[in-house]
């Protein structure tokens, strides 16, 4: 409760009357619509007693100013990353790129703030150590986000324009002359650009609306630190105030990745002009016939195809480490009570701070408790929400981007105006709500997780079939009458399965990454249950002293979702046939 537990009777009254809690649902809603179209009044706080509007204009320059600047580094770095990669593939340009790209996205932003506060703030004293109060204070928190973020722009980047490079116009492009500067810019960069604005347009909205944890480890006053400390305090008026200033400024952001796609790609201008005619008529019934016979061969030969691809992946060296080193991580969380029979709470006060080898393989924490033991239990939280997680966003995601893309008009506009609805939400916030909503429970922290990743997947399988739902092997389809849900998911979702490979692998390392800092900020495994998260916010009091609480936890994080991305970048690798030796 905002007043306490020890409140009276007539301060709860006059609580309600102050708010108009008292007067009905339905009152208290038009008056508060009424409030913010009227007079842009969001209300009043209950722990400050200031307008929220007010606070909120005063917070979000700042929160504003953060993801602007992340979302530079991050574009610039990633993009000439991916490039780079793209045109060296293969040789030691590439897997240096791709070797940054796996252990950046392997590495919790909250660790790596730590670290880096450790580093250049306590140690060298280059930046300060938190705080906004002019531009070095910002140097730290948009280079953690930035180096973060830049990692999965080089990926889409990379794997954009490996799919362009090899195409006929690019080779009839080098065939005039054309130097290979002006191929790789004008050309192929300019096809391959969908994907990466999605990505920015992406990255920017999530950054704008959930940096929480960036500022709550730099304790800068920005929006979601605002939102962070309203939501501890159950400040109801704030929350409700940034969430909706939030969901406008990102539907803005997502409205203009719109424009942008058809300034980038004249066929999705087409495709949206000409949405309504969806089936066209071919010239003749031979056509057709002929058009069938092929798509009837293209479907024998999958299999093979398929065949092929796994016998591609399991010749990736570091795929198929990956595949170990996770089956390994997998295996011993499972095991932790056989390897640890003390389990994960047995506390030994004598014990306390004993360091990796003196107290066990892995040390103590502050309460005599085997870091061993509680990595390990900790580690069955964390991979069993971002398994379950991610398939719930990759199905439902899919599912929705497809059927957006495919029919466009008012279909595409109703469920990419909702899905944006969900991505102006802080992702923390958004899990909060569902939680307190559905109950605790594994399976409800599951979809608490899974619901804000779905919009990026939906957008990212949503932008390539634009693009690709009127060509000739569609209408082929179309003409011999196939079903409009075997066209999309038989037909058009196998061409675009690329960046779609990509995203999984990053939808299942981001939700790892994710339940980590729900619990890092106290939302959520709850002691003593430990969570991966969860034991770095409690070792970072003692990080200076006792730099192994936080070291051990993050090592096992950054190593579980390096994995995860070595097999994400193999099958990526194996399932395109231009990879074939």
């Amino acid at each position: 409760m905002v007043l306490g537990d020890n409140a009276t009777t007539e301060q709860i009254d006059e609580f309600h009357e102050k708010y108009d809690l008292d007067k009905p649902l339905l009152i208290q809603y038009g008056k508060y619509m009424w409030n913010i179209v009227t007079k842009g009044d969001f209300g009043i706080s209950y722990r400050s007693g200031r307008s929220v509007t007010a606070e909120i204009v005063e917070r979000f320059p700042k929160t504003f100013i953060l993801a602007l600047s992340m979302t530079i580094i991050a574009t610039v770095v990633g993009c000439f990353l991916g490039i780079w990669a793209a045109l060296h593939r293969g040789k030691w340009q590439d897997n240096l790129a791709q070797c940054f790209s796996v252990l950046g996205v392997s590495i919790p932003e909250f660790w790596l703030g730590l670290l880096l506060i450790l580093a250049f703030a306590v140690k060298l004293q280059w930046f300060p150590v938190s705080g906004f109060y002019g531009p070095k204070y910002i140097v730290l928190p948009a280079t953690t986000l930035g180096i973060i973020c830049s990692c999965s722009t080089m990926r889409i980047t990379r794997s954009s324009m490996l799919d362009y490079l090899d195409q006929d116009f690019v080779r009839t492009a080098r065939a005039k002359g054309q130097r290979e500067r002006v191929i790789t810019w004008n050309h192929v960069l300019r096809n391959a650009l969908i994907p990466i604005v999605t990505n920015m347009g992406n990255i920017f909205a999530t950054n704008l609306g959930g940096a929480m944890v960036c500022e709550t480890v730099f304790a800068i006053p920005g929006l979601g630190k605002l939102m962070y400390d309203a939501i501890g305090a159950r400040d109801y008026p704030q929350i409700r105030g940034a969430v909706i200033l939030l969901t406008v400024a990102v539907c803005i952001v997502n409205l203009l990745v719109d424009l942008a796609y058809a300034g980038i790609d004249p066929r999705v201008k087409e495709n949206f002009k000409n949405g309504s005619a969806r089936k066209k008529k071919l010239k003749s019934w031979k056509e057709a016939i002929s058009m069938k016979k092929e798509i009837n061969m293209n479907a024998v030969k999958k299999k093979s195809l398929f065949q092929e691809a796994m016998g591609r992946f399991f010749r990736i060296k570091t795929a198929v480490f990956g595949m170990v080193f996770i089956i390994m991580i997998v295996a011993v969380c499972l095991l932790a009570g056989l390897i640890c029979p003390e389990g994960y709470d047995a506390q030994n006060i004598g014990s306390r701070f004993l360091s990796p080898g003196t107290g066990g393989i892995l040390g103590t924490d502050d309460l005599g408790r085997s870091m061993l033991s509680r990595v390990l239990y900790g580690g069955r939280i964390s991979l069993l929400v971002a398994f379950g997680s991610t398939s719930l966003s990759l199905i439902f995601g899919t599912i929705l981007g497809a059927i957006a893309g495919f029919y466009q008009g008012r279909v595409d506009d109703v469920i990419m105006r909702i899905l944006d609805v969900f991505s102006a939400i802080p992702s923390l916030l958004l899990a909060m709500v569902i939680s307190a909503t559905l109950g605790t429970g594994l399976v409800n922290t599951m979809i608490a997780v899974a619901v804000p990743a779905m919009p990026s997947v939906a957008r990212m399988v949503r932008g390539p079939i634009l693009t690709v739902k009127d060509q000739e092997y569609v209408e082929a389809a179309r003409a011999i009458d196939a079903r409009d849900s075997r066209i999309i998911f038989k037909h058009i979702l196998p061409n675009v399965l690329s960046p779609l490979i990509i995203k999984t692998t990053m939808s299942l390392a981001q939700a790892l990454l994710f339940t980590a800092s729900l619990s890092f900020l106290g939302l959520g495994v709850q002691p003593p249950m430990p969570e991966w998260g969860a034991l770095i916010s409690t070792g970072r009091k003692y990080i200076l002293s006792y730099p192994y609480l936080v070291t051990v936890p993050g090592c096992f994080i950054a190593v579980t979702v390096l994995s995860i991305n070595l097999i994400g970048d193999g099958l990526r690798d194996a399932l395109d046939p231009r990879m074939k030796n």
